[in-house]
C-alpha cells in the first residue's frame, strides 16, 4: 500500500490435487506490506492451487474506517518423474498429458466431494450456480452477476470471514469436535439462483460431509 494501514491481513490456501496441503494466515497493524512464506518437501506429482484473501484497514480518524480487500490466485502443475519439472502452462507433449493426468484426478476428486456432501444435506444442486474456492478470484464477478458491484465484495468480504472462522481455524462436526481442514477438498461455492443464500460443501480427510451456510 502507499501507506501504513491500521491492519493487513492475508489469508492463503493451498491446495494439491483437490485437497488442502496447507494454510498460511498473517496480520499486522501499522504496516504498508505483509509477506508469508512457507516450505514443504513433496514426492508426488501435482496440481497445486493456491487462493489468497487480501485485506486492509485504514482508520483516516477516529470516527472514519475505511477498508479494501482483494482476492488472488495461482495454480502451478509439478512433475516429479523421470525427473523433477514444473510447469503454469504446458510446453511439451509430455507435460500436456500430464496435465491431463493432474487435471482429471483433480477434478475426479473435488467433484466426488460435493456429490457426497450434496447427497448427505439432500441439496439440489441444479438450484445453485457453482464455482470452486480456487476459481472464485477469476470467476467472483461472473458468479455474482446479480448483485451490483458494492454488494458483491460485501458477500465476498463476509464469505472469506466465515470461511476464516469456521474453516481456517478448524471445523466443527456434529458431535460438537473440531478438526483441521488439511487434507479436506477444495470447497465448492453453491449461491442460490433465487438470491437467498451460499452454501460452502466439502469433505474432510475422512470423508465426512461439510456444509456451510451463509445467508444473504
Amino acid at each position: 500500500m502507499d501507506q501504513p494501514a491500521y491492519l493487513r491481513q492475508d489469508v492463503s490456501l493451498l491446495y494439491k490435487n483437490g485437497k488442502l496441503a496447507g494454510a498460511l494466515k498473517n496480520w499486522r497493524q501499522n504496516k504498508q506490506e505483509l509477506s508469508q512464506k512457507a516450505k514443504t518437501k513433496e514426492s508426488e506429482s501435482g496440481r497445486y492451487e493456491a487462493v489468497t484473501f487480501h485485506y486492509a484497514e485504514v482508520h483516516p480518524s477516529d470516527t472514519i474506517f475505511t477498508s479494501a480487500q482483494q482476492l488472488s490466485k495461482d495454480k502451478l502443475y509439478t512433475v516429479t518423474t523421470p525427473v523433477f519439472q514444473f510447469f503454469h502452462r504446458p510446453l511439451s507433449e509430455e507435460q500436456i498429458q500430464w496435465k491431463k493426468t493432474l487435471d482429471g484426478l483433480t477434478d475426479q476428486t473435488v467433484r466426488n466431494g460435493l456429490e457426497k456432501a450434496g447427497q448427505a444435506f439432500q441439496v439440489n444442486l441444479d438450484q445453485y450456480k457453482i464455482i470452486s474456492l480456487t476459481d472464485l478470484p477469476s470467476k467472483k464477478n461472473q458468479w455474482l452477476a446479480a448483485f451490483p458491484k458494492f454488494k458483491r465484495e460485501e458477500i465476498v468480504g463476509k464469505l472469506w470471514e466465515g470461511l476464516y472462522k469456521n474453516y481456517v481455524l478448524g471445523i466443527k462436526k456434529e458431535d460438537g469436535s473440531t478438526v483441521s481442514p488439511q487434507g479436506s477438498t477444495i470447497p465448492l461455492l453453491l449461491m442460490a439462483k433465487n438470491q437467498s443464500e451460499i452454501l460452502v460443501l466439502f469433505t474432510l480427510k475422512d470423508g465426512t460431509p461439510i456444509m456451510l451456510r451463509q445467508k444473504l
